[in-house]
């Protein structure tokens, strides 16, 4: 997966294509067939290349122990029914998963219903990590972009610009993703020690905000050093339960679906970014409101939907919602290994990984392989309006996008479930290349002002190709990471 020239190998072929497409969906198909006798030895030759490079055809075996992470060598240790069990890094003290079944060695997955139809192994689990990364993308919504677009009409660039330190905080987890790992409650749950105190400041500060906000707005004169200082601190506590959330996933679900972490992040963020950005702006817009929603006798000047009606309700949902996950979800206890590892050994753990040859190649391979993106991701929608192509168009495409971009995330967590999960990524990588030269084309032949609805059509096309590859390349890599991840420092290691 790190060596480029496999971009333009032809040695995944059509054939294989389509067996990969059309391969058995259920979760139990994607099991790791790893022998008993395997050794993690075994394991390290079939990851690492002669060159030092990653393989993703052997990418299914990479754990999160596997020797492209440490140097040590000991035998995979397998269930009765060949179940994987995890092995923690730095002894041989198996890590449980969350209500996991020992009696005969198994794992037991618990199986719902819902109008008759079973659904798959864990759905139960998945919701619930859906659900917290809907409660994280609302404030990401609010912060990159209704709020900036609401200070856009009264602030100056300058002050948006001072506004947009308020993201930051996301940007700069890392730094301090280690205490999350390290420090928290044995008797209360390692995850939950964070994300429960932390989405209940989250929901106080919302209700706050919702009694400030309308003042900071409506003057005419934008306070935006105090209303940075406040999404600041919102975005600083979101980012902190993001490192938790992502930590929590890694053990929630079993090895065989770790494939659906980048699934469900992928639909909760969008779920709720797209909630806080592009509804919340529809219904807060009085033209839009008059428009679709209302009479011309019951038009108004305000929207069916207020800033301060928005937040109290999230905040009352924050609240409710970390209520239910403290009294109902409950953590396998930690390991004693894990239980005493100190802050600064797990930053001496991230460093030493980092230190490590095919990280590093991942690393560069994931800074720069978005070059051949930018230009028709940033240009092409704006020098299409710049030719006359209608706005509302624009708009209405968002919206038909996003179940689009749900439904994508679904089916791409299932083609990445397999023993290749990066197989998605490298088909989805050529087409997106192909979707940024069609981009331009299609800028070039448009001519200009009001045209036909075949060409409206077209740049529909080109939109939902761009949404599906770039979907399926972040739910590849979101599934892979979950994969590879330690669960010692889960949460640090993911947001690495």
């Amino acid at each position: 997966a790190i060596d480029l020239r496999q971009f333009c190998s032809l040695h995944w072929g059509i054939s294989h294509c389509i067996q990969r497409l059309w391969s058995p969906t259920r979760l139990g198909a994607y099991r790791t067939k790893f022998s008993q006798s395997r050794t993690r030895e075994a394991v390290s030759q079939s990851v690492l290349m002669n060159d030092g490079s990653l393989d993703s055809r052997t990418s299914g075996g990479m754990r999160k122990n596997d020797a492209v992470f440490t140097s040590h060598a000991h035998t995979v240790k397998r269930s009765k029914n060949d179940l994987p069990m995890r092995l923690s890094k730095e002894s041989s003290s198996v890590v449980q998963d969350d209500d996991e079944d020992e009696k005969d060695g198994s794992r037991k997955f618990r199986r719902l219903r819902l109008f008759g139809y079973e659904l798959p192994a864990e759905a139960d689990r998945m919701a619930l990590l859906i659900l917290l990364y809907i409660i994280q993308g609302v404030p990401i919504g609010l912060t990159f972009g209704s709020i900036p677009f609401l200070l856009s009409s009264k602030a100056s660039y300058t002050q948006i610009g001072v506004f947009s330190l308020a993201s930051y905080p996301y940007s700069l987890k890392l730094f301090w993703s280690p205490i999350v790992d390290a420090v928290y409650l044995p008797g209360f749950g390692r995850r939950k020690t964070w994300i429960v105190p932390i989405q209940i400041l989250s929901g106080l500060l919302l209700l706050y905000l919702s009694t400030v906000m309308e003042d900071h707005l409506s003057g005419s004169e934008v306070d935006v050093w105090m209303l940075a200082c406040l999404f600041f601190g919102l975005i600083l506590l979101t980012a902190t339960q993001d490192i938790a959330v992502d930590g929590w996933a890694i053990t929630m679900l079993s090895e065989a679906n770790q494939g659906f972490a980048g699934t469900c992040q992928t639909i909760g963020l969008n779920i709720g970014y797209f909630m806080s950005f592009t509804i919340f702006l529809a219904f807060h817009s009085a033209d839009f409101c008059n428009k679709f929603l209302r009479s011309t006798e019951t038009a108004s000047e305000e929207g069916v939907l207020t800033l301060a009606g928005y937040l109290q309700f999230w905040g009352i949902m924050y609240l409710g919602i970390t209520v239910l996950l403290a009294v109902f979800k409950h953590e396998r206890p930690t390991s004693q290994k894990d239980a005493k590892q100190s802050v600064s050994s797990v930053y001496r753990k991230i460093l030493s990984i980092i230190r490590l040859a095919p990280v590093k190649q991942l690393m560069i391979l994931l800074l720069v392989y978005k070059v051949g993106f930018v230009a028709n991701d940033s240009v092409t929608a704006l020098k299409l309006i710049e030719k006359g192509f209608k706005k509302e168009y624009m708009g209405v495409f968002v919206l038909i996008e996003f179940p689009f971009q749900i439904l994508f995330a679904v089916v791409t967590g299932r083609w990445s479930a397999g023993d290749r999960p990066l197989d998605p990524w490298l088909y989805a990588f050529a087409g997106r290349l192909a979707v940024c030269v069609a981009g331009p084309l299609l800028v070039y032949i448009y001519p200009g002002g009001d045209v036909s609805w075949t060409m409206y059509l077209a740049a529909l096309c080109v939109n939902l190709l761009s949404s599906f590859t770039s979907t399926v390349m972040f739910v590849c890599l979101g599934g892979f990471f979950a994969r590879i991840s330690d669960q010692s420092i889960g949460g640090t290691y993911l947001t690495l």
